[in-house]
């Protein structure tokens, strides 16, 4: 090869390797059977608290980074196991929720972490937050979901936090007809303060 062709060459690698790489992230997207398991999970809560509108929802999912502990026990160990295994790979990354696909019969949003501390600190995240949803009370934010195969099993971590408390669990989840909570004896839900 000539050297002005060869050096020609080495330009077009480099700018199409440059661009490849210089591409924003992607949000990986979320699979519509999740948005059902989100939406189970938040009527819940929504119901519990009819006062606390709008539900004031993180955008993104927490990543395996951002969690603190994992449920453990028996059932995770044994018939579980695949729907945790999956739960693990879907949470390698953040994946962004998609108000569209969301659908619940009460008023929400879905924010980005900058939108809910926003302010100079705390003090003026806090004040802010209460400007912009006085009665949301706080915020939730959700993992991915893991499934078993055929998709009649899941997990999925939901977080609720004030800007000063907060609490947060697994939750275990099997389908009929639609996704229904269910318990798993001797399990640790990991029940407690949201994980930041």
């Amino acid at each position: 090869m000539n050297q002005p062709l060869a050096a020609c060459c080495t330009l077009c690698v480099t700018v199409i390797v440059g661009n490849v790489w210089a591409q924003p992230a992607q949000p990986i997207p979320i699979e519509p059977e999740a948005y059902r398991v989100y939406e189970s999970v938040l009527r819940r809560f929504a119901d519990l608290k009819p006062d606390r509108r709008p539900l004031v929802i993180l955008s993104n999912t927490r990543s395996l980074s951002q969690m603190g502990c994992f449920p453990s026990g028996t059932a995770i160990e044994n018939e579980w196991k695949p729907v945790m295994d999956n739960f693990r790979r879907r949470s390698a990354d953040n994946h962004r929720l998609d108000e569209q696909k969301l659908l619940l019969e009460v008023p929400f949003e879905l924010v980005r972490w900058g939108e809910i501390m926003s302010g100079e600190d705390f003090g003026d995240a806090s004040k802010n937050f209460m400007t912009r949803w006085p009665k949301a009370g706080g915020f939730y934010d959700f993992s991915a979901v893991g499934f078993d195969p055929a998709q009649t099993r899941a997990i999925v971590y939901l977080g609720r936090r004030t800007l000063s408390v907060g609490e947060g669990q697994y939750h275990f989840l099997e389908k009929v007809a639609d996704w229904t909570e269910v318990t798993l004896r001797g399990v640790n839900v990991c029940k407690g303060q949201p994980f930041y």
